[in-house]
């Protein structure tokens, strides 16, 4: 199974128990294919940059799901067909790269002799 996060957009003038359903119906999908939702977050009333469908604002909605990658088809396919949604995206979640920190070259100094130092 691999990372998914989607952010949604619904149109401005639904219900919060309509919002709710919806959420809990992508939810299901997720579940009901062996997947795992890891968070959902209601980030609410937001203005859009530009306009989408008639609409300027839009009720945003963060999901973020681990899932089997066949599944996410599917998903995104019942955000297009939902009436609510103006606007979705879905992504994949790539591990971070870890970077390796760069060895600092330590300077030697010459080490000093140990044997006396002869005068003349």
């Amino acid at each position: 199974m691999h990372s998914y996060e989607s952010i949604i957009v619904f149109r401005p003038d639904l219900a919060a128990e309509e919002i709710d359903k919806l959420i809990a119906k992508f939810e299901k999908m997720i579940t009901s294919s062996n997947g795992e939702v890891l968070h959902a977050d209601k980030w609410g009333l937001k203005k859009t940059a530009f306009q989408v469908k008639k609409y300027r604002d839009g009720f945003f909605v963060y999901l973020n799901f681990k899932t089997a990658p066949e599944i996410v088809n599917n998903i995104k396919k019942a955000y297009q067909v939902t009436d609510g949604i103006i606007r979705s995206i879905t992504t994949k979640v790539r591990k971070p790269r870890r970077i390796k920190p760069k060895k600092e070259k330590v300077k030697v100094a010459p080490a000093a002799s140990t044997e006396p130092k002869v005068e003349g």
